[in-house]
């Protein structure tokens, strides 16, 4: 029997934009199709992630709205940023093609 290993990251806007509606908003970002030892692979997971974030703050706003821009850009960067940390590995590292630190003494 083959064993299916499904890797996901949860992007979850817990910010100000999140509280107004009196809702959390939470999207899955499945990764097990893509090889992100590579950095192609992990650039196409940065992109699914962002486009995750913006999901979860509602998309980006009309540019001449320059305090909700603003706050999106709050909410989606601190949406990015909680997900990311959730990963098992240095995303931008391999992105950069960097040897990661995978223990220290």
């Amino acid at each position: 029997m083959r064993n299916i290993v499904i890797s996901a990251v949860a992007v979850l806007v817990l910010g100000a934009v999140s509280a107004q509606a009196g809702t959390e908003k939470e999207v899955v970002v499945y990764y097990g199709d893509l090889n992100v030892a590579t950095p192609d692979g992990a650039q196409v997971l940065q992109t699914r992630v962002q486009v995750a974030s913006a999901e979860v703050c509602g998309y980006k706003p009309a540019n001449a709205d320059i305090a909700a821009t603003q706050a999106f850009k709050a909410c989606s960067g601190a949406a990015e940023a909680r997900a990311l940390k959730t990963l098992p590995f240095n995303l931008a590292a391999r992105i950069e093609n960097k040897d990661e630190v995978v223990a220290t003494r």
